[in-house]
């Protein structure tokens, strides 16, 4: 029998019932294990009067509906795209370690750069853009790299800047979602959260919440309207890190 023909009935703690594929289940470490113990005899209390398998409070559904599309698809731009905007995408990336879901982290360096600006007008290309942003901004979450290292804050900033001002290749959700993630967790300094505040301005002020995933993403501006700016880090300068400001850590040179 065909691992898609057997489903396991899993009822969330906000009330749904979804009926979820072996196949599936078998990519989420914590429920393969959870399950196999279950039918086991194991763990007999996670099953209710209706054989529902009842998942822990923490796996609300909101979160793993994404998480869900990207184990089946193997697409990690789902990962965002399905995400409503008044969801927590922290909240999302907690549910997958919770979940001990392997997470698609990539290198932050030049190559990493160069499929993200590989933004031609066919499918492939698009498609390979939106997946490796969503691969950046969860390697960005993991902080694995070195916040000292000149180069690497650099690529940070400029791909930060430059998948927020491409709305038609990454879309509005991959957008908020990302500029979430980089007001919490990066710093940045001051000349480049002026650079960032345009868009910024444009992603939080969007009341949309589409979460159109085909080949061309609803957009809020042109991909014309890009802005570059140069590295802004120097060598051996001095910063001292100040208030948080619109979620941003403005840094003010000393």
């Amino acid at each position: 029998m065909s691992l898609n023909n057997i489903y396991y009935k899993c009822r969330f703690s906000t009330g749904e019932v979804v009926d979820i594929t072996k196949s599936v289940i078998d990519k989420i470490p914590y429920l393969s294990t959870l399950f196999t113990n279950a039918d086991d005899g194991k763990f007999k209390s996670i099953r209710n009067d209706r054989q529902e398998y009842v998942l822990d409070q923490k796996i609300e559904y909101r979160y793993y509906r994404p998480i869900h599309e990207y184990l089946v698809t193997n697409r990690s731009f789902l990962l965002f795209a399905k995400l409503s905007k008044k969801d927590d995408v922290l909240q999302l990336i907690d549910v997958m370690d919770f979940l001990c879901i392997e997470q698609p982290l990539i290198k932050i360096n030049n190559e990493t750069r160069d499929q993200l600006i590989n933004v031609e007008n066919d499918s492939h290309a698009h498609q390979q853009a939106r997946d490796t942003a969503v691969q950046f901004m969860l390697t960005l979450c993991k902080q694995d790299y070195d916040v000292n290292h000149v180069e690497t804050k650099n690529h940070i900033y400029r791909n930060v800047l430059f998948i927020l001002s491409h709305p038609h290749t990454f879309g509005i959700r991959l957008r908020y979602h990302t500029s979430k993630i980089a007001q919490e967790l990066f710093q940045f300094t001051v000349k480049q959260q002026h650079n960032l505040a345009k868009w910024l301005s444009i992603i939080t002020n969007t009341t949309t919440d589409d979460d159109r995933t085909d080949d061309e993403p609803a957009t809020t501006t042109s991909d014309d309207d890009f802005i570059y700016s140069d590295n802004d880090y120097e060598e051996n300068e001095n910063y001292d890190v100040s208030v948080m400001k619109k979620g941003v850590v403005i840094k003010r040179k000393i």
